[in-house]
């Protein structure tokens, strides 16, 4: 009777005990997905250009490397400000700023990558000052990110109030050959402005007997997207019939490279042009170029090439 009663007690606890509770169901964040292509100033792709995608604060949200098209696809949580940084060997690198579509649409963006130079560099540690394009005053809180040559993040800083910034290199890991690896990448940037990107040269480790002295400071000025223009262009044959699927190039000699494909009215649209002079013209052999001015109003300048 006794055992009758505890295996019918036992059966009851059993029921009346408490089961795993149901996990409260999450909501998956809406995903932004970014079509990337990386080309040189005169078109041709960038293969195997590494993309990496940034958050509003500087910390890395995807990673990608091009095809040999120069093209890639990168999706980060949330919709959000962004900043696209494409990296390569032996080009400068390039940055551009996202913001995200109301429908949640995919975003898509071509970064022009113009050769290296001697003078495109900072040196290592990186430190220096970030300007405004219009009045040349101190930007507060301006984003430095120091990235390796292949995305990967080192340091991220602030400016101050004087718009100072200062990026110590990482002391190396235990047991490092002490190897010197390829330049890293700085980038720039405050809410308003354009952002900057700049490769940061190394040297091997100085000995403990001899300091490395500082690298000196530099200033860097972004422009205002207030300050910038506008230049869009058509390209025709010599009849004056629309010409579609025409990449064009657009560069100043200082550095600014753009490069955009006509769609099929002819027409391509370069945004975020600095007041100056520019020359635009048709990617490769058999098309006109032309020198174009941009006055950094409301107002679109327009410049037309020839296919020949």
């Amino acid at each position: 009777m006794l055992s009758t009663m505890a295996a019918a007690g036992f059966a009851l606890g059993a029921l009346l005990t408490p089961g795993p509770r149901p996990r409260p169901s999450r909501s998956r964040r809406p995903a932004t997905t970014v079509h990337a292509h990386a080309a040189r100033p005169d078109g041709r792709p960038v293969p195997r250009a590494v993309f990496t995608l940034l958050g509003p604060h500087g910390r890395p949200l995807a990673r990608a490397v091009a095809d040999d098209e120069g093209a890639c696809v990168l999706r980060a949580p949330g919709r959000a400000a962004y900043l696209l940084v494409a990296t390569a060997d032996a080009l400068r690198p390039a940055a551009a700023e996202l913001a995200p579509e109301a429908d949640g649409s995919a975003l898509s963006r071509t970064l022009t990558l113009a050769p290296a130079t001697a003078t495109g560099h900072l040196t290592a540690p990186p430190a220096g000052t970030v300007r405004d394009g219009g009045d040349m005053a101190p930007l507060r809180g301006a984003l430095a990110v120091l990235l390796e040559d292949d995305g990967t993040p080192v340091r991220t800083a602030a400016t101050d109030g004087r718009g100072r910034f200062a990026l110590r290199a990482p002391r190396p890991r235990p047991g490092s050959t002490g190897l010197v690896r390829g330049p890293r990448v700085l980038v720039l940037h405050h809410p308003g402005h354009r952002p900057a990107a700049f490769l940061v040269r190394r040297s091997p480790p100085a000995p403990a007997a001899s300091p490395r002295p500082p690298a000196p400071a530099a200033t860097v000025v972004l422009a205002r997207y207030t300050d910038l223009g506008t230049l869009r262009g058509v390209v025709t044959d010599k009849q004056g019939v629309p010409q579609g699927s025409v990449r064009v190039t657009v560069t100043d000699g200082s550095g600014i490279a753009l490069a955009a494909v006509t769609g099929p009215d002819g027409t391509c649209r370069f945004t975020g042009l600095p007041t100056g002079r520019f020359r635009a013209a048709v990617a490769g052999d058999g098309g006109s170029a032309v020198q174009v001015a941009v006055f950094g109003d409301d107002q679109p300048d327009g410049f037309r090439l020839e296919l020949s």
